[in-house]
């Protein structure tokens, strides 16, 4: 016997293998052994080989990546090969026992001699029983692979857990659990759903037409062919009947469910009552199967439009670089009011508010004192953007209804792209403040006058809060910024902030002027309006093209003004 491995243990353990008497923990042994050692394989057909040769019968051996078999003189291999062939492709067939013949038993004591077995039936019956084992072992030791059910799309900053090896986009996708640390996924099931998956997220792919999300969030886009895709969840499952939904799973097991478009039906853990679910509705299902309606929120996923977005982001669209990044502005809980400029062909006349706390709240109403000369649609700062052209000899604005939401006289960050390209562009950007003086706030962008008694130059940049009448107290609280501005004809990127102890100015990303403004004022009930100082006031209505302007009620860091300016870049 091969002395190579001297291993007693493993030795024994083979020997027991062959013998058909090893119990489960030798074969664990074994599967160990031939998982860690390369020789494995090769030591067992040669104690196999050894094996037999003691009982007189065959050689097992490789030929290259070939098993080979060979015999002793007493033994046909070719027989024995024949015999395994045939009984491997040979059909069953009942065979009828037949029946003994009556035999005439001589009287006396006959000597009975043992028939012996032929040796090829032993041989033939160790070396099977020997492959058995051996393939079984194999196959303990290397499972089959699951079924492949999806592929995976488009990835965007996606990186997998230690659990789950990198994937590449195209890659088949099996049946099993993955987890993905962070970043977006989409992944494209063989019954046509569509899934993007947002990291964290734990969940395993169980069919073709089902997925089980244990953390983690996941919006699933289903047409008519695939109705009847399913997310599981520990607090129940969805089922689709061709729709777009969205699934958020806590790290308690508890499910957010938000129907888009179509309808799904929920089957509530511990409930055998299924609970329907239609378009533009929410619920929360808990692990213990309770039921809560919750308000639909778009933006608490990321759905296909904005994750095409982040695609063609990283394919290096400026635009769509942008985009994505006003997707995610949107969902800021401080951001008050966003408006993007663009065009809605629904709506040509509505200024939409696109943050998500206020949507369909603050649209604005663009307006002229002139009939039929309200603000135009312009060119953007990309082909595929528009931009509110503002012409101060039309008296055009846009006017925001007064809200709650609107009354700032806390901390305050304005934010907004504007493009001037004569000396008498530019005027007051924002404003939500009374007539005769009181303001919450105003935000202007090259005064188009100067201020003498407030030391103003035209060309400044300005930001206001007034806490009384200015014909009684002039209370009004003006800063300007030093620096004044001349025609580009290119878009620039303004903000101020304000906390109560001093204005920031920032422009084009970086700050470039802190002043000190120590006021507080109980806040004004007033429209906000949007390219002017108010409705009636002339003089400092804008002129330009506005593409962008958003509302904070906070004060964003520095960093926060540059990232907003190097997304919006054109």
């Amino acid at each position: 016997m091969n002395n190579r491995l001297n291993n007693d243990n493993i030795n024994e353990l083979l020997f027991r293998l062959l013998e058909n008497d090893i119990s489960e923990e030798g074969i664990q042994h074994l599967g160990n052994w031939f998982g860690s050692d390369p020789q494995a394989i090769k030591y067992y057909c040669e104690y196999v080989n050894d094996y037999a040769a003691l009982k007189n019968c065959v050689s097992v051996g490789f030929d290259g990546d070939k098993l080979q078999v060979t015999g002793s003189d007493e033994f046909d291999m070719a027989a024995w090969s024949a015999l395994a062939e045939v009984e491997r492709t040979a059909m069953t067939v009942d065979v009828e026992k037949p029946v003994a013949e009556p035999v005439e038993v001589a009287r006396g004591i006959t000597k009975i001699e043992k028939q012996m077995p032929s040796k090829l039936l032993i041989y033939t019956a160790i070396l099977s029983t020997a492959a058995m084992l051996f393939l079984m072992l194999l196959l303990w030791i290397v499972p089959a692979e699951p079924p492949i059910i999806a592929s995976l799309g488009y990835t965007v900053d996606a990186v997998w857990g230690q659990s789950t090896e990198e994937k590449v986009m195209g890659e088949e996708l099996r049946k099993g659990g993955y987890y993905l640390e962070k970043g977006l996924v989409q992944i494209v099931f063989y019954n046509g759903a569509k899934a993007i998956l947002e990291g964290p997220a734990d969940f395993e792919l169980s069919s073709t037409s089902s997925l089980e999300l244990f953390n983690g969030k996941v919006v699933a886009n289903v047409n008519r062919e695939a109705a009847g895709f399913t997310v599981k969840t520990p607090s129940g499952k969805v089922l689709d009947l061709g729709t777009e939904f969205g699934v958020d799973v806590d790290l308690a097991g508890n499910s957010d469910i938000h129907v888009f478009d179509g309808e799904v039906v929920l089957y509530p853990q511990n409930n055998i009552k299924k609970v329907p679910l239609l378009k533009g509705k929410a619920k929360r299902i808990t692990t213990s199967g309770q039921q809560k309606d919750i308000e639909l929120n778009k933006y608490a996923f990321v759905r296909q439009d904005e994750f095409n977005s982040n695609v063609k982001a990283l394919q290096g669209s400026q635009y769509h670089r942008w985009l994505a990044y006003s997707y995610q502005l949107r969902r800021d809980p401080s951001l008050v009011a966003y408006y993007t400029f663009e065009k809605d062909g629904e709506a040509p006349d509505i200024l939409r508010n696109k943050a998500s706390l206020t949507e369909y709240m603050l649209d604005g109403d663009l307006y002229s004192a002139i009939d039929g000369k309200l603000p135009s649609l312009t060119a953007g700062r990309w082909p595929q953007k528009t931009a509110l052209n503002f012409d101060r000899s039309q008296r055009q604005v846009v006017v925001v209804p007064s809200d709650s939401a609107l009354h700032i006289n806390g901390p305050i960050t304005i934010a907004a792209w504007v493009r001037c390209g004569s000396p008498d562009d530019g005027g007051h950007i924002v404003s939500c403040r009374l007539p005769e003086g009181k303001a919450n706030y105003q935000f202007a962008y090259k005064v188009p006058y100067a201020n003498p008694t407030e030391m103003g130059k035209k060309g400044q940049i300005h930001f206001a809060r007034m806490d009384g009448l200015i014909s009684i107290s002039r209370r009004v609280k003006i800063v300007y910024s030093n620096r004044t501005f001349n025609p580009s004809a290119q878009w620039k990127f303004i903000a101020a902030s304000h906390d109560n102890k001093e204005v920031r100015f920032y422009v084009d990303g970086r700050l470039i002027e802190t002043h000190e403004l120590e006021l507080f004022q109980e806040s004004v009930i007033a429209d906000m309006v949007i390219g002017a100082d108010n409705v009636a006031d002339d003089r400092s209505r804008f002129i330009g093209d506005m593409g962008e302007l958003a509302v904070f009620k906070r004060i964003l860091a520095a960093e926060e003004v540059g990232e907003m300016y190097k997304a919006g870049k054109p």
